[in-house]
């Protein structure tokens, strides 16, 4: 463990995870599918940019794997990063995307995955990058760092 960790306390009791363990595999990204019952609309103005700006400036080393609903053989309903699969596939040289694939019971538990997924994220602020921005030399960091 690095130093920089925090150290784990033993006294802690955790319940066992939920679910059961995902298997990682490269999917064909025309494989790949989108359930509209649950998933956001990707038809505004707002969404295109992001798919285009996404497919413009790919780079693997930002690459998180799509969560994948494996419903039968053959299926694959992507439950998060829609909008990096949809940039993937335009771009139509990013053929297979790593994918983290899970067996759901039904699309309802897709559903519930999809919520769990999308509400339990802490958007970014600037405060929070600054000590990154600082380390990666950004210019205006480094200008506010020098003020």
């Amino acid at each position: 463990m690095s130093p920089d960790c925090p150290p784990v306390s033993v006294s802690l009791s955790y319940r066992p995870p939920n679910g059961t363990r995902p298997a990682i595999e490269w999917v064909h990204v025309s494989a790949l599918s989108f359930d509209p019952s649950y998933q956001r609309s990707v038809d505004n103005e707002a969404s295109r940019r992001l798919i285009n700006g996404i497919a413009t400036n790919y780079d693997w080393r930002l690459c998180t794997p799509p969560v994948v609903a494996r419903r039968s053989v053959g299926q694959f309903v992507v439950i998060d990063s829609q909008h990096r699969t949809m940039a993937a596939h335009l771009r139509g040289d990013i053929d297979q995307p790593p994918c983290c694939l899970f067996n759901y019971a039904d699309p309802q538990e897709e559903a519930r995955m999809f919520i769990a997924a999308n509400r339990s994220r802490k958007p970014m602020n600037r405060l929070d990058d600054f000590p990154a921005a600082l380390t990666a030399a950004d210019e205006d960091a480094v200008e506010i760092q020098t003020l």
